[in-house]
């Protein structure tokens, strides 16, 4: 099934501070307030961009996204993989979150800075329906996650990402891509009805972090 970018709205080349709103329940898209947060390590602030997006959900909470400047690689062994070019611990960026918010599983989470990084979904009966798609993205709290690189299997990034919640599961991002391509960071609606941002990279690459929406808990 295609996912549709309904009121896809971008931000034009230069106005990336410019935000849009179109109806109550869809982010506004704008400008992430200023570089990267203090907590960042100096490593992983060197691979990030210099200007951020932020996604302003209808609570009034931001979520502001510094993603890599190059786009992401890595190694994917599962075919079933939406974005097979990634591996599982590849760091994407880091999300600043400045209020309550919940992850794709209900879980909540509290104001922090997060790196994010690529994950799976086990393939069990566990996490039957929770996404049409086996990819998301994990939050770590930056001050346990300090690297780029980490040899990290699926089980110790989840162990990390308990941190972000508190209990034993992880932060859960999950990621939904956009078949219509998108040239500029847009927001979208995915195919579960939940709202994405789009961030495309140079190389081709584009992952729809979901910012607002749950799958099956």
């Amino acid at each position: 099934m295609k996912v549709r970018p309904r009121f896809a709205y971008l931000l034009p080349a230069g106005l990336l501070a410019a935000t849009l709103a179109f109806g109550s329940d869809q982010p506004m898209l704008g400008a992430a307030d200023g570089a990267p947060p203090e907590g960042v390590s100096d490593e992983i602030r060197a691979i990030l961009g210099a200007e951020g997006v932020r996604a302003t959900l209808g609570s009034g909470v931001n979520l502001d996204f510094w993603f890599r400047a190059e786009q992401p690689t890595g190694n994917n062994p599962n075919p079933a993989a939406t974005f097979p070019d990634l591996g599982v611990g590849t760091l994407v960026g880091v999300v600043r979150i400045d209020g309550p918010w919940s992850d794709y599983k209900g879980n909540p989470i509290e104001p922090n800075v997060f790196t994010m990084r690529y994950g799976i979904r086990p393939e069990d009966g566990n996490h039957m329906g929770v996404s049409v798609h086996l990819d998301f993205v994990l939050l770590v709290p930056v001050a346990e996650d300090m690297t780029v690189d980490v040899e990290w299997g699926q089980d110790d990034l989840n162990i990390m990402s308990f941190a972000a919640t508190g209990v034993g599961h992880p932060a859960v991002m999950s990621l939904a891509p956009n078949w219509e391509g998108i040239t500029e960071p847009a927001v979208f609606q995915d195919d579960a009805d939940g709202w994405a941002l789009g961030y495309p990279w140079a190389g081709g690459l584009t992952l729809g972090f979901v910012v607002e929406g749950q799958g099956e808990h």
